[in-house]
């Protein structure tokens, strides 16, 4: 799984700090951690307002010139409820401001590297842990069921969600979603789509067929591996 974190802080020695914190653990194997770096509040709020970036986890400063963190942090949960927001902070003053919107928690200023571990861990378990996800649709965050998802589909710059009951349309691109493949049964058998093994009837020649008979491409380098994890989810599950 790609662990995606985004940075925002003005200055340039903190988010320094926790890049090279962050190079270790991706260093390690112990995560795959691909992270994004913002100076300013607008150029984040921009990204997530177009829809042209997900992140697991926002490491976000309170203390900034222009938007502070919380006003930032409130305009941002317009465009994606399912952020972990971890405020960064030079005080504990701020606490009680984190509960309106949602924060996972803080990092106290000097940033301590255990307690950015921790979080980074901690953070990285949770998306594991899911059983849905959150989707925008029509301007609203809709929360969906892993299980009811039978398969995603690309085209152009919108992502359709096959559910059991219904078709949802939002933005983005297959990889927003590929680290449903590691924690839970999907599988990536074409770039256009991810698909979960529970809803499978069966795979013949280069297609899968679908519960509900709908009918997945499976590309050629695809193949042998769609094929593997097929079987393999066949025999490990209950």
């Amino acid at each position: 799984m790609e662990f995606k974190v985004a940075i925002l802080d003005d200055e340039a020695i903190y988010r320094n700090i926790i890049t090279k914190e962050l190079d270790k653990m991706k260093a390690s194997g112990t995560l795959n951690i691909q992270y994004t770096e913002f100076e300013h509040p607008d150029l984040l709020i921009e990204k997530l307002k177009n829809q042209d970036a997900y992140y697991h986890l926002l490491l976000l400063d309170i203390c900034m010139d222009d938007k502070n963190g919380i006003e930032t942090a409130k305009i941002i949960r317009q465009y994606d409820y399912d952020f972990d927001i971890v405020f960064i902070t030079s005080s504990k003053d701020y606490v009680f401001d984190g509960y309106d919107v949602n924060a996972s928690g803080y990092l106290i200023k000097p940033i301590d590297s255990k307690t950015l571990n921790d979080i980074i861990l901690k953070t990285y378990q949770k998306v594991n842990k899911k059983s849905y996800i959150s989707l925008k649709n029509k301007g609203e965050i809709r929360k969906v069921n892993l299980n009811d998802i039978m398969f995603f589909e690309s085209n152009k710059r919108q992502i359709i969600v096959n559910t059991v009951d219904e078709k949802i349309i939002t933005y983005g691109k297959i990889a927003d979603y590929d680290y449903l493949t590691d924690a839970f049964s999907f599988i990536i058998p074409h770039k256009s789509y991810l698909v979960n093994m529970h809803h499978i009837e069966n795979i013949i020649k280069r297609q899968i067929q679908m519960m509900d008979k709908q009918v997945v491409p499976i590309s050629k380098n695809n193949l042998d591996p769609t094929k593997k994890s097929f079987l393999f989810y066949l025999n490990n599950s209950k």
